[in-house]
């Protein structure tokens, strides 16, 4: 669950206004009770402007006039529907679901269903163009720092390294290719990086970390939060060549980053964070 929301309370003074950061689940819990209505205004990490809570949540119970219901696909009034297990469910199609599935969920249980939104791509805090508001900042330990990503780094090396190995194995005992051509050659260590490509794509964008970055607790998003595609992971794979070829400047950076992100991330508007840090 998202712990890194903030709303503006119109009731408090002019200086105090900005709450959080809180979680999705309170947020809906005081949606829920009335102290956030649907024209408030609501901002979490990935979202470029602050954007009313009826934007967000568009199917959260009030924020809308009316749905669509799950089972028909019909237009109904929000007084005309029932939230059954999370989905806004029309009279007709209740009475022909199962009866245990008849009971009404807690309001916090609504689907978490969020209007695709524009990303920073790279303002740390963008500005909120009609009121000048500025998003707040995400405390940078969520994620992952310069140390913790060189050793996530290096125990995918060593699993790569022993992939290395028995290629060149193969190679000498059962293609009989010389040791000399082995090392001389440029052309031999081609399928050694398009396993290491397979390796990242893979990984990234299956598990959202490689074997190494899952063993040190972290994750690769993109900028707004999202797993990453496999065109997404084999731009970012792509990039990281560049950050090793600014001499390792490139991987630097992430000591200095308000994000922590090295070049290529920021080439490829990705962010490195603890697994238990949801944004």
């Amino acid at each position: 669950m998202n712990d890194n929301w903030f709303y503006l309370d119109s009731k408090r003074p002019a200086e105090s206004q900005r709450v959080g950061p809180i979680s999705r689940q309170e947020i809906e819990r005081l949606a829920s009770t009335g102290a956030i209505q649907k024209d408030d205004l609501v901002w979490y990490p990935g979202l470029v402007n602050w954007l009313a809570w009826k934007e967000v949540a568009p199917d959260f119970p009030g924020n809308s006039d009316s749905h669509r219901c799950a089972s028909c696909q019909q237009e109904f009034a929000e007084k005309k529907l029932s939230l059954i297990e999370g989905r806004w469910t029309c009279t007709s199609c209740k009475k022909d679901a199962p009866a245990q599935a008849t009971q009404t969920p807690n309001v916090l249980e609504a689907p978490h269903q969020e209007t695709q939104t524009l990303v920073a791509d790279t303002e740390a805090e963008p500005l909120q163009a009609a009121q000048g508001l500025s998003a707040p900042a995400v405390a940078n330990d969520i994620f992952a720092p310069f140390g913790i990503r060189l050793a996530a780094v290096l125990v995918d090396l060593m699993i790569l390294g022993v992939a290395n190995a028995i290629l060149i194995l193969i190679y000498m005992f059962v293609f009989h290719v010389p040791q000399k051509v082995i090392e001389d050659s440029l052309a031999i260590n081609i399928p050694g990086l398009f396993l290491e490509a397979c390796y990242q794509v893979y990984f990234l964008s299956q598990f959202g970390g490689t074997p190494g970055k899952m063993l040190m607790g972290l994750r690769v998003i993109a900028a707004d939060g999202s797993r990453l595609t496999v065109t997404h992971a084999l731009g970012r794979y792509l990039a990281f060549w560049v950050s090793a070829f600014t001499l390792g400047i490139g991987f630097l950076i992430v000591i200095f980053d308000p994000e922590r992100r090295a070049l290529h991330d920021h080439i490829a508007k990705t962010r490195v964070q603890f697994f238990r840090a949801q944004i």
